[in-house]
């Protein structure tokens, strides 16, 4: 049985849909890319409307632990998740993402470029509770250690989000922008800041038959939304929620040489305060036990064998407590943020209808680097990438990435853009180093999207 529960419990990340759109990120000829940088210096169009449900269609997974090889191969099954228990980090995770664009729409109006839309979101991670796993695997029996409960760390959110956006064209140096989301929601998971410890300990005496165990200062809770009455709910109630937040994305552009760009962006920052179809499970308490110490029921007395379990059972019962409520609880968004500095060159393009006082160089190739780091409960998720673009004329656009994350030690992407006759169609593949074979991939995302552009 403890096997088993193991199993699930490794298996299941690996076949997950790790987050960022770094190849989206700053593609000026795409309206899409508006979402990853509000302030970006989009080649402004008069009007431009996506595809709806096809706009921007996103899926990645990201596992730190191990891949599908790691635990099914040649090896013994028991041999390949001890070795997996063995490199878990502290800090080891797996994390989904896929979002949907069921509409957006930009519009130019003077020098301020408006963008709405209405996209679906579901994100989920999941801190690999080291202590816990070894616990179950393992067993505690000849351990001798200490077990920590705050490694119990997840959350999971699936949302539906309205947006209204600003683009603002300062000066021919700097544009700036932002955004305004309401969040709703229906389905939410969280449980962070867990804390307290289960020993097992050798009996001081001297006598390693008795081990002395004991719960200290245990504290877990378990919010939820939406759970209890999810066989109840329908496509519509998933998709619109009735819990509300608010969250705000900003971003700018700036050119400080005719050929050097620095832009940056802030996204998500924001909240869903969580007030119907709530559930709070919390247990507190400590327990000691010191050892084998039965004692056998007083049969003349009428007491029994379940009496004395029974009197156990009260006794832990007492000291671990078990309490649920309806409260209200908020969960905070994943904060992201963007930096990323680049170099134009080459031949010079002309792909851009607007007059600027200042006229950058319109190269048709770029070079730099690109920062993107993601706030999860227990620490930040970054990436570090060099890039390079090239466009071929104003129809094919092409990006390739080298980065360093924290799923493998470098990885490949590789993005595409074709603007023709007003139509934007762009697919972009991130961490390909083992797209020929997902079974040794630790990590893996792809998005496309397709736009009309007038």
């Amino acid at each position: 049985m403890n096997k088993t529960l193991i199993l699930i419990i490794l298996f299941f990340p690996t076949f997950i849909l790790a987050q960022d759109r770094g190849l989206l990120y700053n593609q000026t000829h795409n309206p899409q890319a508006l979402m990853q940088n509000p302030g970006m210096r989009y080649e402004q169009t008069d009007f431009h409307i996506g595809m709806p449900g096809l706009s921007s269609v996103y899926a990645s997974f990201g596992n730190t632990g191990f891949t599908f090889n790691d635990l099914i191969n040649d090896n013994d099954i028991n041999d390949n998740i001890d070795g997996i228990l063995e490199r878990l980090s502290p800090n080891g995770f797996f994390t989904f993402t896929q979002s949907l664009d069921l509409i957006n729409v930009g519009w130019l109006y003077k020098s301020y470029y408006f963008t709405t839309g209405i996209y679906q979101e579901l994100d989920a991670n999941f801190y690999y509770p080291r202590d816990m796993l070894d616990l179950v695997f393992k067993g505690n029996a000849g351990q001798n250690r200490v077990y920590r409960f705050d490694d119990l760390n997840f959350t999971g959110n699936l949302q539906t989000v309205l947006h209204f956006g600003i683009n603002k064209k300062i000066n021919g140096k700097l544009f700036l922008g932002s955004r305004v989301k309401l969040y709703t929601s229906n389905l939410n998971i969280k449980s962070t800041d867990n804390s307290g410890t289960f020993s097992s300990i050798y009996n001081p005496t001297g006598n390693d038959a008795l081990l002395f165990q004991n719960i200290r200062r245990l504290d877990l809770t378990f919010q939820s939304t939406g759970l209890d009455n999810f066989d109840e709910m329908s496509v519509g109630d998933a998709v619109l929620g009735s819990n509300l937040g608010i969250g705000f994305d900003f971003g700018m552009s700036y050119h400080f040489t005719r050929q050097a760009e620095i832009t940056a962006s802030v996204l998500d920052f924001g909240l869903i305060r969580f007030n119907k179809d709530t559930r709070i499970d919390r247990v507190v308490g400590s327990y000691y036990y010191t050892g084998a110490q039965f004692n056998f029921p007083q049969f003349d007395a009428n007491e029994d064998i379940n009496d004395y379990f029974q009197a156990v059972e009260d006794e832990v019962r007492e000291s671990i407590r078990t309490e649920e409520s309806d409260r209200a609880y908020t969960y905070f968004q994943p904060i992201k943020f963007n930096l990323a500095f680049s170099l134009s060159f080459g031949g010079d393009k002309n792909d851009c209808n607007c007059a600027y006082d200042f006229n950058p160089i319109e190269g048709n190739q770029k070079l730099g680097v690109q920062f993107f780091s993601l706030l999860r409960p227990k620490h930040f998720q970054n990436t570090l990438s060099a890039f390079y673009e090239r466009s071929f004329g104003n129809i094919l656009h092409t990006k390739i990435m080298l980065g360093f994350d924290q799923f493998n030690n470098t990885n490949y992407g590789l993005g595409f853009g074709l603007d023709l006759k007003g139509v934007n169609l762009f697919l972009n593949f991130d961490r390909i180093n083992d797209i020929e074979n997902l079974y040794y991939a630790n990590a893996f995302s792809v998005q496309t999207g397709l736009s009309f552009k007038f």
